[in-house]
Formats: structure tokens, C-alpha cells, sequence
């Protein structure tokens, strides 16, 4: 079914494992499993000299080597521009978004940090609501969830998700946290830790374009390749080779 229902009913199940630690009602194991580490930087700043780098390869792709995979207003010079000049001030300041979840570090909960939209399997309930569980519990653990809850859910997700829907899964994850018992956080308040957390995630895909953490664009098709296929549309891409 619809895909931003699926984010939706992801953001509403990991507000109810948080809600559901922070009440008690998933026990005391919970805590002792999941201990809470000290509080590590979620983000981790680089220089100008860092930034322009990978850049200059992030503009290379978009522009001159596979244009036809973004729409025509992402692919054009001035925006990209503009995206540069954005992300190079996040990307050299994210230490002050640190230094906050330092400072909160009281808002600690339950998370789970591989939340991807292919860790989750959804059905239909009664009331013909979009409902989800969870897959994958192996690096779950307790520490400040809003950001990598965000981080690590919207990475993946298509740009309509994150441009058209981010404040109302905000508002879907507080008002789960309210209805459920868990810890109060003001919706306005995460909607301005998404938008930062997922800048962050831009910039971090601009340095995958040549090597990756799980195999750069180039490492996985060498440049010269992508003259041979226009857009996203290719039949190639429904290949599991790419």
C-alpha cells in the first residue's frame, strides 16, 4: 500500500517501544540489556577543505554525469549552488547540534537505530489503519532517540517523504508518546531536529559518490556507465545487481 502511510505507521510503533520503556511496562530487562552509553557525538563535523572535496563530486554526478536521474530542478546549477553553500554551513557547525543533545541528554530513550523502512513488515488492521512491527534488534539500544531515530528512518526515504510529510510523523511520534506514557517532547522542537538531522543525511550521501561505508556510486557502477541508461525509469534498475 502506500509508502508515506508505511512511515507513518514505522514513526507511531518506534514512539511505542520508546513510550513503553520510559512507562515501565516492557520491564526491567530492558534496561539492563540495553544499557545507556555515554553520549557519543551523533554527528561528526569536517572542514571546508573536507566538504569541498566530496563537493565537487556530488555536482559532477548531479550535473554532468547522471543529470537524468534527478528532476530538472535539483539537476541545474544555481540550486546546486545554493545546496552548497547550505550544507557547507551545517556540515562545519553540526558540533553545536552535539553540544545540545549533550546538554538534553535526560531525553534518552529505547530506540531502535536501523529503522529502515525494509526493517519494519505492515498489514491492514481492523480499522483499515497501516500498522507495522519491527525486524532487526541487533544494535538496539538506549540513548537520545530523537536524532538517530530520524537519522537512520529517513536516510532512505523518497523526497516527497521528507519535504511534504516530516512535521506531521513528528506530530504522529509526540502525540504517540503523549497517548502512551511517554516522555514529553514538543513537537516543533523535534520537527527542527529532523530538518537538521536530515541535512546531515544529505551530506553524508555527498561523500558516497565515489567510495562508501557499503560501496560508493562509482564502486558500484563505474562513471562511463551511467551515459548508457537516462533516467531512473531503465528497466535496469528493476535488475538486483544495482
Amino acid at each position: 500500500n502506500d509508502k508515506v502511510e508505511k512511515y507513518y505507521a514505522l514513526w507511531r510503533t518506534n514512539a511505542l517501544m520508546v513510550a513503553w520503556a520510559h512507562s515501565g511496562r516492557l520491564g526491567d530487562q530492558f534496561a539492563k540489556i540495553c544499557r545507556t552509553p555515554d553520549l557519543p557525538p551523533m554527528f561528526f563535523p569536517r572542514t571546508a577543505q573536507q566538504f569541498e572535496g566530496f563537493f565537487e563530486e556530488t555536482k559532477d554526478f548531479v550535473l554532468n554525469v547522471a543529470p537524468g536521474f534527478f528532476p530538472k530542478d535539483i539537476a541545474d546549477a544555481e540550486y546546486i549552488s545554493k545546496l552548497g553553500k547550505e550544507t557547507l554551513e551545517v556540515a562545519t557547525t553540526i558540533h553545536g547540534f552535539n553540544d545540545h543533545l549533550q546538554k538534553i541528554g535526560t531525553d534518552v530513550g529505547l530506540v531502535h537505530v536501523n529503522c529502515q523502512v525494509d526493517n519494519g513488515f505492515f498489514w491492514r488492521d481492523d480499522e483499515g489503519r497501516t500498522d507495522c512491527g519491527l525486524l532487526d534488534f541487533g544494535s538496539m539500544m538506549s540513548m537520545p532517540y530523537i536524532a538517530p531515530t530520524l537519522s537512520y528512518n529517513l536516510v532512505c526515504a523518497d523526497a516527497d517523504v521528507r519535504a511534504h510529510h516530516l512535521y506531521g510523523l513528528c506530530k504522529c511520534f509526540t502525540d504517540t508518546l503523549n497517548t502512551h506514557g511517554g516522555p514529553k517532547i514538543d513537537t516543533l522542537d523535534m520537527y527542527h531536529y529532523a530538518g537538521v538531522v536530515d541535512i546531515a543525511n544529505v551530506i553524508g550521501s555527498m561523500t558516497e559518490v565515489v567510495k562508501g561505508r557499503f560501496g560508493g556510486i562509482y564502486e558500484g557502477k563505474p562513471k562511463a556507465w551511467f551515459k548508457t541508461v537516462s533516467d531512473l525509469g531503465d528497466p535496469c534498475f528493476l535488475k538486483e545487481d544495482v
